[in-house]
């Protein structure tokens, strides 16, 4: 072989081995168009509840001690969707001749809030003091007046029920329904609420 055919051979070799090397480098370098693209956007987190609730009861026991009543609540419902608050209710009753009979009954609540579209399903359980009371009007006899006689009594009791509301004002407020089932020694009620409150 010749020089010249030697130079020939040398620069073929020389320009595969850089265009060899061109190539696998290029092949190593990231993509800008893949560096550019973001990560896949997570789901949107569905956006936060005022978590503190205050909330006004009206409604009425289908008992007679449990006729009309009125009450309220105050509640915090946690990120975990667990709820814990307290209610207090008071029942006017109901009058039958002599006998006007009413009952009252307040403590803890503990619950769970399930999302349910745009309304918030509540499930949850009460416990603490129910009271009943009783007052007998006894008539004038001769010269002595109209006279009353009063008792009271209480006792533990539990009630589980459920609350249905619909949000409004951005979640700052709130109307609904509550159903509950009191129960008490001896003695069971149903009661049902209309609820109106605030949320903070």
């Amino acid at each position: 072989m010749n020089t010249t055919s030697m130079k020939r051979v040398l620069v073929a070799a020389t320009l595969a081995s850089a265009t060899a090397l061109a190539s696998v480098a290029q092949a190593d370098e990231p993509n800008p168009a893949d560096a550019a693209q973001p990560p896949p956007a997570a789901a949107t987190a569905p956006s936060s509840r005022n978590p503190l609730s205050m909330a006004l009861l009206a409604g009425h026991g289908f008992k007679d001690a449990f006729r009309t009543g009125f009450g309220a609540r105050l509640g915090y419902t946690l990120p975990s969707n667990i709820y814990l608050g307290g209610a207090f209710v008071y029942h006017v009753g109901t009058t039958e001749g002599p006998v006007q009979a009413n009952a009252s009954y307040g403590g803890g609540e503990l619950g769970y809030d399930f999302i349910a579209g745009p309304a918030i399903l509540r499930a949850y359980s009460g416990f603490g003091v129910v009271s009943a009371n009783a007052t007998v009007t006894i008539p004038p006899v001769g010269t002595n007046g109209a006279e009353k006689m009063k008792a009271s009594e209480s006792r533990f009791g539990i009630w589980p029920g459920a609350s249905l509301v619909f949000p409004f004002e951005n979640g700052s407020a709130f109307v609904g329904v509550d159903a509950k089932l009191l129960i008490v020694e001896n003695a069971t009620a149903f009661n049902t609420y209309g609820t109106f409150g605030l949320a903070l």
